[in-house]
Order: C-alpha cells, then sequence, then structure tokens
C-alpha cells in the first residue's frame, strides 16, 4: 500500500520558474484562487451569476498553454474514466486547473465531496424556513472598492482576508426572518416526479379530533 503523505521533496531553490519569478527554497507560493474565478481571461462574464455557465465550454486562445473549459469532461465522458463522477469531483480537471477549490493533484483536500454536500444541505435547510437580508452593522467594509460597474459588490460591502481560505474580514451580519413565522412543523418537500404516500390523519393547519 502506498504511503498516505510522502516526505516534501524541496527543490534546490533559486533556479526560479518560467516567467522569470526566482523562488528560495522551502519558500511558500500561495494561488489565488479568488483571482482566478474572477478573471475574465478565464471565465465569460465571472462576476454574474449565471449557474448554466458549466453546461457551456469556454476557451481562450490568449491565454498561453491552457486548454480551457470543457463540461464533458466533468462527468467522465469522453476520454475520462467511463464511471465518471459528481461534476465538482473533476472539476480541475475539466477547467484545466482554472478552477481549483479544492486543490488538485496527490495534495487535493480528501474532504471536498463531505464539504460540497454538508454545504448544500445546511443552505437547502437554512433557506427553506429563513430569509436573510445582509445588513453590515458600520456600512461597507471598504467603500473604495465598490465599483459601480461591478455587480460584485462582496469585497467592498463585507471585505475579504485571504489566507489558506478566503475570510470575511469583521464577519457576515445579516437580519434573519422566518418565512413561515411560528410553524415547526413544515412537510419535507416531495419530488413531484415520485408519487408520494397518502398522508395520515389530519392535514397541517386542520385541528385534531380527540375523544
Amino acid at each position: 500500500m502506498p504511503e498516505v503523505q510522502k516526505a516534501d521533496q524541496w527543490p534546490e531553490g533559486g533556479t526560479g520558474v518560467e516567467g522569470g519569478f526566482a523562488l528560495a527554497r522551502a519558500n511558500d507560493l500561495f494561488i489565488s484562487t479568488y483571482n482566478m474565478g474572477r478573471s475574465p481571461q478565464l471565465w465569460e462574464e465571472p462576476d454574474v451569476f449565471d449557474p448554466q455557465r458549466w453546461d457551456r465550454p469556454f476557451d481562450n486562445p490568449n491565454v498561453k498553454g491552457w486548454a480551457g473549459y470543457d463540461p464533458a469532461k466533468r462527468t467522465g465522458t469522453g476520454k475520462m474514466k467511463p464511471e465518471g463522477g459528481l461534476w465538482v469531483a473533476n472539476l480541475e480537471i475539466a477547467s484545466d486547473h482554472a478552477m481549483i477549490p479544492f486543490g488538485a493533484g496527490e495534495r487535493k483536500c480528501v474532504g471536498d465531496q463531505f464539504a460540497l454536500l454538508e454545504a448544500a444541505v445546511s443552505v437547502v435547510m437554512l433557506l427553506r424556513r429563513f430569509e436573510f437580508d445582509l445588513e453590515m452593522p458600520d456600512g461597507p467594509v471598504n467603500p473604495a472598492k465598490l465599483d459601480p460597474d461591478n455587480p460584485d459588490k462582496s469585497i467592498g460591502t463585507v471585505g475579504m482576508v485571504s489566507a489558506a481560505t478566503i475570510h470575511t474580514a469583521t464577519g457576515l451580519f445579516c437580519r434573519v426572518k422566518e418565512r413561515f413565522p411560528g410553524r415547526t412543523d413544515l412537510p419535507p418537500r416531495q419530488d413531484p416526479n415520485l408519487q408520494a404516500p397518502e398522508p395520515e390523519g389530519p392535514a397541517l393547519g386542520e385541528p385534531a379530533l380527540v375523544p
């Protein structure tokens, strides 16, 4: 069985990398995933909320050596292994490493699927019962970063601090309102493609007959 984690292989350092940047031995090199995810060279209108972008191929011949984004590779079709997987499982491959929220290669995060599933379930459960309005108590954290021509107001309004991961500068303050005040018995959502079983007893909101 191969080792789970191999010893770090440090280069000699000082020899530089392609592009002319010299790196000293044992120095850390961080990749700005925030800037990569918002680069118009890598994504079409990156600041626009467009979930359907993941279904459209995109490339840019001006980015030397980049193969572009190929949605066919996210599901394991084409030259990928036939069993494929969730689109997030190989997004770094489909985008030729333009989107690496969990890294890539041997050091890719081993908990990426769990983290995404956990986030999706949490968001769905919260949004089903509550409405959230952003309300920063002291106003925009960095007003100078508010660009009227940029629909993405996250940096100026909330502020971002980049380290190993990206954090908000002072926290994320929201005013929370119940979507169904006083209701604690919300029924589970039913898939319209599945036949729901007939409910037993009185429907929600109807008084029950107690002998």
